[in-house]
């Protein structure tokens, strides 16, 4: 959509009726008993977004439309709403004070976005991100410089990658919560812009799942150029650990195409439904490896009592933060997908022959981020 005065104009009309459906939702999925105030989309220039009591009005700055992402969207307009609550349904005039934390809290909004500073900041970039530590950042670029080594075709890397990977984040994430230097948990989004999400996505949320202290999930948002909803994956957990699962999800997500391509080249198979079903098999393949691999691993450490009661008491932190982001959370059966049997059948061998190449465990200085080596996420 491109960004004429007549457009804009447009677009928000479009935006404010999205708004609407966004707080209707918002008060199903965190139970409040709000009436619905007067939304507005407005030339705002020294702040993000206002709650206006007398006139029962929440607007938004158009800016923070144009500039930034839904997601982000959302978390201020939570914000206003958690202004609202609190006018209307405790009858107190608390700007940022206990009774707004509280309403921050029932209305799960993410801890950048219950500050004060969000209605002076003049970028918000400045509030979303959080600043790793010398040692969290050491050991993404070591992951980087892993995966960077793993990203050919070659079939005998990828176990490789991910088996160290792993064992790089155990032995980090523990030694983190024996200092007691446990963060904060975030949500990350992963859109591809689709209306449907393969049946392979879920495969991949369980790698990650199984590979990592993190929460994934399915769900929609928005899109304000494409004025639709999408299906998107969520990642929840802590910043070391949602950051590593993103590196590998677009690793095993460009492996199985890479790999792919060379079954087409080699047997000319072609079409969407082969695709898939070549997908799945390959991370099925892979998954069961990989299962076996950590639980020889697993095996092999005994963890001291102290140990893992400090593992258990993240994972409990871990599953408040998620009913905390998503009170109705509710599970639902995977659909299951037509196949073609001998395809899958290639893929799912393919995935089991992927073993440890000791030279991945070589790792070299100065190898540039995923994102330079040529792979969009797309």
């Amino acid at each position: 959509m491109e960004t004429t005065a007549q457009n804009l104009e447009e677009a928000k009309k479009l935006w404010t009726q999205q708004l609407y459906r966004e707080f209707d939702d918002i008060c199903f999925r965190y139970r409040l008993r709000l009436k619905k105030p007067l939304l507005r989309i407005l030339n705002l220039s020294s702040r993000w977004g206002h709650w206006d009591p007398l006139t029962r009005t929440i607007a938004l700055a158009t800016r923070l439309i144009t500039e930034h992402s839904w997601a982000v969207v959302i978390e201020i307009f939570k914000h206003e709403i958690a202004h609202q609550y609190v006018e209307e349904v405790w009858e107190q005039n608390d700007q940022h004070g206990a009774l707004f934390k509280e309403a921050c809290r029932l209305l799960g909004i993410e801890a950048w976005a219950q500050r004060a500073e969000i209605h002076t900041c003049p970028q918000l970039a400045e509030l979303t991100h959080r600043t790793i530590s010398p040692e969290e950042e050491a050991l993404l670029r070591r992951v980087e410089r892993l995966l960077a080594l793993a990203r050919s075709a070659n079939e005998h890397e990828a176990l490789a990658a991910m088996n160290k990977v792993s064992e790089l984040r155990e032995k980090y994430h523990l030694a983190q919560l024996k200092t007691a230097q446990s963060e904060a948990f975030i949500t990350l989004t992963i859109d591809h812009k689709l209306l449907r999400l393969p049946a392979f996505h879920a495969k991949l949320a369980s790698i990650l799942t199984g590979s990592f202290p993190v929460h994934v999930i399915f769900s929609s948002l928005y899109d304000k150029n494409a004025c639709c909803n999408y299906k998107v994956i969520e990642i929840l957990g802590s910043t070391e650990n949602v950051k590593l699962a993103e590196y590998v999800y677009w690793f095993l997500y460009h492996k199985v195409r890479l790999l792919w391509q060379s079954y087409q080249d080699a047997t000319q198979t072609q079409g969407v439904a082969a695709r898939n079903s070549y997908y799945l098999g390959v991370l099925n393949g892979f998954a069961s490896k990989m299962h076996k691999s950590q639980t020889e691993r697993s095996h092999a450490v005994d963890l001291a009592s102290d140990e893992k009661a400090l593992i258990r008491l993240e994972e409990k932190r871990l599953d408040d933060y998620l009913a905390y982001r998503h009170p109705r959370l509710h599970t639902v059966r995977s659909y299951s997908q037509s196949r073609h049997a001998h395809i899958y059948q290639d893929g799912l061998v393919k995935g089991k022959q992927l073993t440890i190449h000791n030279g991945l465990t070589d790792v070299h200085s100065g190898a540039e981020k995923m994102k330079r080596l040529g792979w969009s996420r797309t």
